[in-house]
């Protein structure tokens, strides 16, 4: 997800006092398990036969709030139905207490951590999704199913309600296929046809809204706050000096050609897709402008203006692209 790249470019060249320093660790720390506890759920998905589903993640929506939007963490389409997943990845002891709509994670110190109730967060993504296809003119609505996942395969789970799991649709992942093939087995009408379950596939593809994230904002951050230079791609030191032929790192010894292209992706993920020639050699402590001129070009990447006005349009598949060859 750009979020999880944004705070790993923003992780390896923070200025920042240690409690600030902290505090972006731990929102990266919270990002990152919430993409894993997802991955972990594909080698479940791959069970379901793909000529029946159409599967998305982290799907972001407009809500019918005007100006607002929703998210769903995965999103199950069938011609029969619709499952709403959310993911949740807490290890350690937890307690669902569904009286009050939270999880509780005890502590190793003693302490206990809450957090918000899955499933209620999941129910809301229904409502909101139901309105958004009637939005689409969707004639009759399939069913529309939801679970929470606690994706951390070795955490306690314990529950202050006297119903089962399945009754609280709170799942671990190895569980899903068999939810999945019971939902099947009670609901073989076939609402959406071929044509219809295509158009709302393509809707949601051309309706999704990444995350607006931006890290200044976020944390209170100014440009003095990133470290520039050139970063090792082995053990991300920055700053690396230049050879005639390859960057080289006073750390560890790791020498690279291409090295200013990752760096290129840190300048994407942190300012946006615009530079300039100025903008490069400032974040990338080049001291010629031809130098630049040449990092820039030989990524063929999209430009307008002339001479200093010059502005380019960073492209990651075209950066990669040029470091792989």
């Amino acid at each position: 997800p750009d979020k999880l790249r944004k705070l790993e470019a923003l992780k390896r060249r923070i200025i920042a006092s240690p409690e600030k320093v902290k505090e972006i660790e731990g929102e990266y720390a919270k990002v990152k398990a919430g993409y894993k506890g997802e991955l972990s759920l594909s080698y479940f998905l791959n069970f379901l036969p793909s000529q029946q589903y159409h599967i998305f993640y982290n799907v972001r929506l407009p809500s019918y709030q005007s100006g607002l939007y929703f998210q769903m963490d995965i999103l199950l389409l069938s011609k029969n139905f619709i499952v709403i997943l959310e993911v949740k990845n807490i290890a350690g002891q937890i307690i669902y207490d569904p009286a009050f709509q939270q999880i509780i994670r005890l502590n190793s110190n003693g302490q206990e951590e809450v957090f918000k109730d899955p499933i209620l967060q999941v129910h809301r993504q229904k409502y909101q999704f139901q309105i958004w296809l009637q939005q689409q003119n969707v004639k009759q609505l399939p069913p529309i199913f939801t679970l929470a996942i606690l994706s951390n395969p070795n955490t306690l789970i314990k529950t202050t309600s006297s119903q089962n799991n399945s009754q609280l649709q709170l799942i671990r992942p190895d569980k899903i296929p068999s939810v999945i093939k019971q939902f099947e087995n009670h609901n073989n009408l076939e609402i959406l046809n071929n044509k219809e379950l295509k158009r709302i596939s393509t809707k949601i593809m051309n309706s999704h809204v990444n995350e607006g994230f931006n890290i200044f904002s976020a944390f209170h951050l100014s440009d003095e706050n990133i470290k520039k230079g050139v970063h090792c791609p082995d053990c991300f030191h920055i700053p690396l000096s230049k050879s005639r032929y390859n960057w080289i790192c006073s750390n560890c010894n790791h020498k690279s050609k291409n090295a200013h292209l990752f760096s290129l992706e840190d300048f994407y993920f942190l300012y946006g897709q615009v530079i300039t020639n100025n903008d490069l050699r400032n974040f990338l402590n080049i001291p010629s402008r031809h130098q630049a001129k040449r990092i820039l070009q030989s990524v063929h990447l999209t430009s307008s203006g002339k001479n200093k006005g010059t502005k380019y349009i960073l492209d990651l598949n075209k950066i990669k692209k040029q470091n792989e060859g």
